[in-house]
């Protein structure tokens, strides 16, 4: 249910913002993603934002030190006093 979810989230957001988007869960596993071949991998960068509790931007440097992580931002999801996962937006962007 709630990959199924996250996969819908993933797909009507990315089509709105013309970037591409993913939601993980609390272990940084992609639960939902525009781009399909992400599903079930590791996103590094979520395990940052959830730990430091706050978004996080990562440029083309940065990404390419981290497992699963393309340019953007990962800001984290939180419901109830508790960080459940992240939404990750990837940005066409560079700086």
């Amino acid at each position: 249910m709630l990959a199924k979810l996250a996969q819908e989230i993933a797909n009507i957001t990315s089509e709105v913002i013309g970037h591409d988007v993913l939601i993980t869960d609390k272990d940084g596993m992609i639960l939902g993603s525009s781009d399909k071949s992400r599903i079930g991998t590791l996103h590094q960068a979520s395990l940052g934002a959830i730990f430091r509790r706050k978004e996080m931007t990562h440029n083309e440097v940065v990404s390419s030190t981290l497992k699963g992580v393309n340019p953007g931002i990962t800001i984290p999801i939180e419901l109830s006093g508790e960080y459940v996962g992240t939404l990750g937006i990837t940005e066409c962007w560079s700086y």
